[in-house]
C-alpha cells in the first residue's frame, strides 16, 4: 500500500499470551483490514527484552465525502508484557541521562521473569480450562467480554 498515512497506534492488553494470537488472527480474518506487515517480538524478542506483537495494517477511514485508506499499527501484548513495556519506557527513555548499561541488564532480566511469569499463567489457565482451546466462537466472545466460559455440551449424557 503506497501513499498511505498512520492514523493510530492501538494497544491491545490481553490476559494470556494465546488471546494475543487469537485477537491477531482475527483482524487478519477482517475482510477490510489489509496486514501489511507483522512483527512478533513475542517468539522474537527484540534485544533488550520488549515483548509485543504488531500488526501494521490499512483499514479503511470513512470521512464525510470520502473514503481514504490509512495505516495503524496495533500492538498486542499481555498484562505482564504492558507492565515491563510500559515501565522499561519510563525507566529508559524519561530519565535517559541516568540510564545505563547496569539498568539496561537488569531491565533485560526484569522482561525475562515477565515472559516466566506468562508462561506460568498460561500454564494455570490450561489446568483450569483443559477443553477451551479449541478456538471455538464461544470461547472467542467469553475471551473478549471477560465472561466465564461455557460448559462443554459435547458429552451431553445428561
Amino acid at each position: 500500500v503506497t501513499g498511505v498515512q498512520t492514523c493510530a497506534l492501538p494497544i491491545f492488553i490481553c490476559s494470556f499470551t494465546e488471546d494475543v494470537y487469537m485477537i491477531a488472527e482475527a483482524f487478519k480474518n477482517q475482510d477490510d483490514i489489509t496486514v501489511i506487515e507483522e512483527k512478533d517480538y513475542i517468539k522474537s524478542p527484540k534485544q533488550n527484552g520488549y515483548r509485543s506483537l504488531h500488526l501494521i495494517v490499512a483499514v479503511p477511514i470513512f470521512l464525510q465525502h470520502e473514503k481514504k485508506i490509512m495505516r495503524a499499527e496495533i500492538q498486542l501484548r499481555t498484562l505482564a508484557m504492558d507492565f515491563w513495556a510500559s515501565l522499561e519506557h519510563q525507566l529508559r527513555y524519561k530519565k535517559a541521562d541516568k540510564f545505563d548499561e547496569q539498568m539496561a541488564a537488569e531491565l533485560k532480566y526484569c522482561a525475562a521473569l515477565s515472559a516466566q511469569l506468562d508462561r506460568k499463567m498460561d500454564e494455570l489457565r490450561e489446568k483450569v480450562y483443559p477443553d477451551s482451546f479449541d478456538g471455538g466462537e464461544d470461547f472467542v466472545r467469553a475471551t473478549l467480554a471477560g465472561l466465564p466460559l461455557p460448559k462443554n455440551t459435547d458429552n451431553d449424557d445428561n
